[in-house]
């Protein structure tokens, strides 16, 4: 049955060919791994670029409050199963809270940075 399945759904999955600077293919694993990371290394990283200064000055107010039902669309957006982040919040205690976690949520969302603690 293995054998008929992998014959029905054939996946030929070739290894990337890299080659080196002189046209030669690479073959060592190093090799690859420093030819693929200067390729991307030049490709995404701009040397000359210049910083880009952090904001100054107090933020604007929100044209429209946060409502609970945008917080609740982005809880149930989370995957399940994931590691919490720096906040060591799982994503499973946010998706499967109640009305009253989405509410406080939203006003916390909402409240002016005037009333936030820097």
């Amino acid at each position: 049955m293995f054998k008929a399945t992998k014959i029905l759904n054939p996946k030929h999955f070739e290894n990337p060919k890299v080659e080196d600077r002189e046209g030669k293919l690479a073959t060592r694993s190093n090799d690859i791994l420093e030819i693929v990371s200067s390729h991307f290394k030049n490709k995404f990283q701009d040397e000359k670029a210049e910083m880009i200064s952090p904001f100054q000055g107090e933020p604007k107010p929100l044209e429209k409050p946060i409502t609970p039902e945008e917080v609740r669309k982005s809880f149930n957006s989370l995957n399940n199963n994931k590691a919490p982040g720096e906040d060591e919040i799982h994503a499973e205690l946010l998706k499967y809270g109640t009305p009253l976690l989405d509410q406080t949520m939203a006003d916390i969302l909402t409240r002016p940075s005037a009333n936030m603690k820097k």
